[in-house]
């Protein structure tokens, strides 16, 4: 879920009967490590949506915006 507080742009949350909801940390935050071994700590981060392959979560998909320039969807791959 999208989520705006000290635990970061993301958090997870889980219902046994989609109505009683409980909040079980963050899922994501404003870092990103890309393939060349760099870092970057984003300013915005929003809108996640999960790909499931074969029944398991294998990609974030999240609107970010770098600290300069311009936003974008960024995928990112979930580590199981």
């Amino acid at each position: 879920m999208h989520l705006f507080g000290p635990d970061g742009p993301g958090g997870h949350s889980y219902s046994k009967d989609g109505i009683e909801w409980h909040f079980a940390g963050s899922a994501f935050d404003f870092s990103v490590d890309w393939i060349d071994g760099t870092k970057e700590t984003l300013a915005r981060r929003e809108r996640p949506q999960v790909l499931f392959v074969d029944g398991k979560p294998s990609v974030l998909f999240t609107g970010v915006q770098p600290k300069s320039g311009l936003s974008y969807t960024l995928a990112q791959r979930i580590a199981v």
